[in-house]
Parts: C-alpha cells; sequence; structure tokens
C-alpha cells in the first residue's frame, strides 16, 4: 500500500485536541495533510455532537 492511499480514521480525542489547538504537533500534522486523507467514524460524529451539546449546557 502507498502513502498516497492511506486515510487517517481520527478518534474522539485527537479531534478534541485539534479543535482546541494546544497540542501543536497535532493540529500542524493535520493540517498539513489534504482534507481527503482524514476521516471520522459516525461514533466519533456522535460523540463530538454530545460534548459540544453538553458544553453548552454547563
Amino acid at each position: 500500500m502507498s502513502n498516497s492511499s492511506l486515510i487517517y480514521l481520527l478518534d474522539t480525542n485527537v479531534c478534541v485536541m485539534y479543535l482546541k489547538g494546544k497540542v501543536l504537533n497535532i493540529k500542524s500534522r493535520i493540517d498539513n495533510l489534504e482534507a481527503e486523507k482524514n476521516a471520522v467514524c459516525s461514533v466519533v460524529k456522535a460523540e463530538l455532537f454530545y460534548g459540544s451539546i453538553l458544553g453548552k449546557l454547563l
């Protein structure tokens, strides 16, 4: 498998760290990838959605 066909499946923790921008090496690695090379599964999407709603309620 060549690197050109590699897709990164991001987990919830990585997504949160990226969104907060506090871990610069994660942010720079994701920013340097093409958007098509990143993916999140439906569980991660649900966890991010739930966390954003919960954060607004607190």
